[in-house]
C-alpha cells in the first residue's frame, strides 16, 4: 500500500468490560510479519539505488504497519544497548524506491502496473540514528515495538558496510 505496510487486514478481540486488542494481518505472510526495517546499502548491480554520502546513511527507517502514536519502538545494534526510535512523517523508503523505478519504467514483476499517484507520507514511520562510522562489515540491527492494544513485534535487518568505491 502506499503507507508500505503490504495489503491485509485488521482483527479485533473483544473481551470483557470492553477491553480489545487490534492486530494487522499482512496478507500472504505470517502474523509475525509486522514491520519493516529498511537501511541505505550500496548495490553494485544498480548504482540508481545508491545514496549519496550524507547523514542518511546512518539512519535506519522502521514501518510499523499497525503503528500508532501509542507505539513505542526500539532498536538495537550488534546485540548492544536499546535505544529509542522516534516517529517521523515521511514517505517509506520502500514506497518511494518503487516510484523511483517506475519512472525509470523498471518493474518488480513482468505483470505489475504502474501504481497511481506519488509516494505519499507515511503515518506509522520511525526513524532511528545509526552510529556514523560503522566499520567495514555485517550488522545486526533489531528493532522491538509495543503498544497498549496488544502489539508486540520483532524485526531483524542485516547491514552491509562495503569498503569505499574508489572514484
Amino acid at each position: 500500500m502506499n503507507c508500505g505496510a503490504p495489503k491485509g487486514y485488521w482483527k479485533m478481540q473483544v473481551g470483557e468490560h470492553s477491553n480489545y486488542q487490534l492486530a494487522y494481518k499482512a496478507s500472504q505472510y505470517p502474523a509475525t510479519f509486522q514491520m519493516s526495517v529498511w537501511t541505505p546499502e550500496d548495490s553494485e548491480w544498480d548504482p540508481a539505488q545508491n545514496l549519496p554520502a550524507d547523514s542518511t546513511r546512518s539512519v535506519a527507517m522502521i514501518n510499523v504497519f499497525a503503528g500508532s502514536p501509542k507505539t513505542r519502538v526500539e532498536f538495537r545494534l550488534n546485540d548492544g544497548a536499546w535505544q529509542p526510535a522516534y516517529p517521523v512523517v515521511t514517505p517509506d523508503p520502500y514506497v518511494a524506491r518503487l516510484y523511483q523505478l517506475q519512472q525509470r519504467r523498471v518493474y518488480p514483476s513482468a505483470k505489475a502496473s504502474a501504481l497511481a499517484g506519488k509516494a505519499e507520507p507515511s503515518p506509522h514511520l520511525w526513524r532511528a540514528r545509526l552510529p556514523s562510522g560503522l566499520p567495514v562489515g555485517t550488522h545486526k540491527i533489531e528493532v522491538r515495538a509495543t503498544d497498549p492494544c496488544g502489539l508486540q513485534a520483532r524485526a531483524y535487518r542485516v547491514l552491509t558496510i562495503n569498503h569505499p568505491s574508489l572514484p
